[in-house]
């Protein structure tokens, strides 16, 4: 094994797909592409799904039943706008994109070596977690995408300073920031590469940040026009649920486990057989990006997030930068494994990691319909009756924004029963058996344990 020991030494992104390496990228590429697309799934959208889509809408300019534009970031809806009415070709948009997820971290794997490099491409082509992630109209993958292609880019920029390239990175930090507004730590996860630029060429530094402002700025203006502070929006985007829920440190390793099965085993061996390499000028970088990383998935883990029943592994959406990182140590392990012990131990021990992950795989492909116990199939037959029924607007409590986005009608939703009563709407919906005296049961829908409630003033 070696270990490149100066940024010196490093490739730029032209020079090191030569030959084999960029067809078997592709084909790693198709191979990504491929297991996201199949069993496309468009049964359901999720709470935060349907917002994205309607932000979308309001960006084409159409009416939208509900919106928190003052919380959420833009560039996801930006990117659906054209495609929001329609989705399926929505989802195909978000899977294409998120494919892409193979390229920064075969560069992720390459600083190991090239061997590593492509088996790290090849895992994350098919590992649930990222298959499972990809598919979502959501901003974590993508945020992820663009946090671990602006790393990479800025990391080999450092061979000989390459102003294009570090350009370039500073456009994707702030597309990145854009697409997941708590991408803002990737200002201190990249200190190291800042310090290695204010040495070399503080202008470039200089440059970086002004181009990152520039990608920035229109947001900022709007903000500023919109809500009067420019940074309301970055502030918000730290609240990761609306109820967030204690979490332990037993939560936290079942969220790895269930990430990565037996390949979790792999990953601290690669990263203990490493540990001599993680301080030199070669590996540094990627080791503090991957340590500011892990520290705040724990931060975000410690202030609680939403554990929904059944579906409790929904907060592995929270690690989704660290998961290239971990697959680049299990990796590294692989690669040992077959220059030592050869191709059929090799093809052995891969398969076993992926065989513990059955399960992952069957909910990566389960339809999200049927998760959550019913609520999902009473929540859109909900909108759907709403769709048709004769009302302009509603009032909700509980599992709102898809009753909002599948029904069309304007919606107002409430986290309180009381102020859900003193609303003076016509309609009212709840997940959960209202004491009304004005208000008459209209509908009542109910998939296995889960119910949805229409109501409608007397």
């Amino acid at each position: 094994m070696t270990v490149k020991m100066s940024f010196v030494k490093y490739e730029t992104y032209l020079n090191v797909l030569k030959g084999r390496q960029s067809y078997y990228l592709v084909a790693i590429l198709f191979l990504a592409l491929a297991s996201r697309l199949i069993f496309l799934d468009t049964s359901y959208f999720i709470w935060d799904e349907t917002i994205y889509l309607m932000h979308g809408q309001v960006i084409s300019g159409h009416h939208a039943p509900y919106n928190e534009l003052f919380s959420r970031p833009p560039l996801l809806p930006f990117l659906i706008s054209g495609l929001s009415s329609h989705e399926v070709m929505t989802r195909i948009l978000v899977i294409f994109i998120n494919s892409l997820i193979v390229i920064p971290v075969y560069f992720l794997g390459r600083i190991i070596s090239e061997r590593t490099a492509l088996i790290s491409s090849v895992i994350m082509a098919v590992l649930p977690v990222s298959i499972l992630h990809s598919r979502y109209v959501l901003t974590d993958h993508l945020g992820a995408l663009l946090a671990l292609s602006s790393f990479v880019c800025l990391f080999y920029a450092m061979k000989r300073l390459n102003k294009p390239l570090i350009g370039f990175s500073s456009i994707l930090i702030g597309l990145s920031i854009l697409m997941k507004f708590t991408n803002l730590i990737l200002l201190a996860a990249f200190a190291p590469l800042y310090l290695v630029l204010f040495r070399k060429n503080v202008r470039l530094l200089i440059f970086h940040f002004v181009i990152l402002l520039i990608t920035l700025g229109p947001f900022l203006i709007f903000s500023l026009v919109s809500f009067g502070n420019p940074l309301l929006p970055f502030f918000k985007g730290w609240e990761a649920v609306a109820e967030p829920l204690p979490v332990g440190i037993g939560f936290i390793l079942y969220t790895f486990l269930d990430a990565f099965g037996l390949m979790l085993a792999f990953a601290l061996a690669g990263l203990f057989l490493l540990r001599k390499k993680l301080f030199t000028p070669g590996l540094f970088p990627a080791s503090f990006f991957f340590a500011i990383i892990l520290f705040y998935y724990f931060f975000i883990m410690g202030k609680g997030v939403a554990k929904p029943q059944s579906i409790e592994w929904e907060a592995e959406r929270f690690m989704l930068l660290l998961v290239p990182f971990v697959v680049a140590f299990a990796s590294h392990s692989f690669s040992l494994a077959l220059k030592r012990f050869g191709t059929a131990f090799f093809c052995i021990i891969l398969v076993i990691s992926f065989a513990s992950l059955y399960s992952q795989y069957a909910r990566a492909y389960t339809p999200q319909i049927e998760f959550e116990n019913g609520l999902r199939n009473a929540t859109k037959e909900a909108g759907l009756y709403l769709k048709d029924y004769p009302t302009q607007s509603f009032a909700c409590l509980g599992n709102c924004p898809p009753v909002a986005y599948y029904s069309g009608k304007d919606m107002t939703m409430f986290f309180d029963v009381s102020r859900l009563k003193s609303s003076n709407e016509t309609v009212l919906v709840s997940f959960s058996p209202l004491d009304l005296q004005s208000y008459t049961l209209n509908r009542k829908f109910c998939e296995k344990s889960s119910c949805s409630y229409v109501y409608r003033s007397i």
